[in-house]
């Protein structure tokens, strides 16, 4: 997905890299925050969080206030977006507008900061025993949408960062052995999932 635009391997960075960088996303972002060793401000996440929600709920804790993603802007000192969001768009709003409603997300991210650099992370899939073809949530889709946000990124200059190849298997599902519910909704991560997605950012960064 997006291969030929996405950032490509790199040195590794150290912990400073993201002292400038906020990491938005649901609940996989949400269990990421745990072990990624980078302080808690810098990810603002919420479980069942939707791209629409992001400037709706008060989930982000900042100077001792609960805000809005909007309203965190407005205070934060960053210069780097990480984004994965989109999971929980496409029951409701199908490949199409997830994928619309995420480019306006980040458009109106860049409003209140300019200058920031937007890293979208791509949607990671299903394990394969819950990739059923009849639900609007299924593996299809996910590839369809992050091919969404390959052209997104390419046609305003942001960067694609293809977590999506780092934890799926062979056939495109994601690797069991990365999954802490495989039983239950199958898409969330276990320990070693989230270090290995950390150590991709860690290693796929702009030189």
């Amino acid at each position: 997905i997006g291969r030929s635009i996405a950032v490509p391997e790199s040195e590794a960075v150290d912990d400073s890299y993201f002292d400038d960088a906020i990491f938005i996303g649901d609940s996989r972002t949400d269990g990421l925050k745990m072990y990624s060793g980078l302080p808690v401000s810098c990810f603002w996440s919420e479980v069942g969080l939707t791209v629409t929600k992001c400037f709706q709920d008060r989930f982000v804790v900042l100077n001792g206030q609960y805000l809005t993603v909007g309203e965190a802007l407005e205070q934060a000192d960053y210069s780097k977006v990480y984004i994965m969001l989109g999971m929980n768009d496409l029951a409701g709003y199908g490949v199409d507008g997830a994928a619309a409603n995420m480019e306006t997300l980040l458009k109106g991210i860049l409003e209140k900061s300019p200058d920031a650099k937007i890293f979208v992370e791509t949607a990671t899939p299903l394990v394969k025993a819950k990739n059923i073809a009849g639900n609007k949530l299924n593996n299809d889709n996910m590839r369809l949408y992050n091919e969404k946000l390959s052209e997104m990124c390419q046609r305003n200059g942001w960067y694609l960062v293809d977590i999506c190849s780092a934890v799926q298997d062979s056939e495109g599902n994601l690797n069991v052995s990365y999954c802490s519910d495989p039983d239950d909704m199958g898409i969330h991560f276990t320990d070693e999932g989230c270090r290995v997605w950390i150590d991709y950012l860690y290693t796929h960064t702009p030189q």
